[in-house]
């Protein structure tokens, strides 16, 4: 069965998977990845358009079989997600980094050996951080320009707020994909940013 590492719900979100989805991909899925119970987990990452079509997905890691991890972005292509979603709320073209899994009985645990999602994101060293804290990490939620730059940053997640706007500085300065719809128009997005801050060595 394709199991998708759901994440929690917010007012600005990027592209995700709920169980009604899960279970057509899961009947999409080539026949031969229960006959040979290849039971399989990827990181991969998704861009859809505002009405959730998925228009590409690359496998981006995967345990153990890559060919099993390919079919299963080959079936997300075409398939309708769950829409990403801009500040102001509305529907919106989105890229998201995601977990999924074929896992036929729920014992394989592939998602757990193959670790956590390793959002895209850069580390940043500073000389102190607060409460003694050896790092801090802040999930920013970016809209991408049709030009490949930050538009609109916003962070969440422990740290002072003077972190979140050098967080969001950064994020701006690093440079974006351009991202295209169906016709290869250049588009605004959406997207999350992982910035880790860690204290200097002594």
């Amino acid at each position: 069965m394709f199991l998708p590492i759901l994440a929690a719900a917010a007012s600005f979100s990027t592209p995700s998977v709920d169980v009604n989805v899960a279970m057509e991909i899961n009947r999409n899925l080539h026949r031969s990845v229960d006959r040979q119970r290849k039971w399989t987990a990827a990181e991969i990452e998704v861009f859809a358009d505002p009405k959730g079509k998925v228009l590409t997905c690359e496998v981006r890691r995967f345990l153990p079989y890559e060919d099993v991890a390919d079919e299963m972005c080959r079936v997300l292509i075409g398939s309708r997600v769950v829409p990403a979603q801009d500040f102001q709320g509305e529907k919106s073209y989105g890229l998201v980094l995601m977990m999924v899994a074929v896992d036929n009985d729920g014992e394989s645990n592939l998602a757990a050996r193959l670790g956590g999602l390793q959002q895209d994101g850069i580390v940043l060293t500073v000389s102190q951080l607060p409460d003694s804290m050896s790092a801090t990490r802040l999930l920013l939620d970016l809209v991408i320009g049709a030009d490949g730059k930050v538009s609109r940053c916003e962070g969440h997640g422990n740290g002072p707020e003077a972190f979140r706007a050098v967080a969001c500085e950064q994020a701006s300065a690093n440079g974006f994909d351009v991202r295209a719809d169906a016709n290869g128009n250049a588009v605004p997005y959406v997207r999350n940013f992982e910035v880790t801050f860690e204290l200097a060595a002594d």
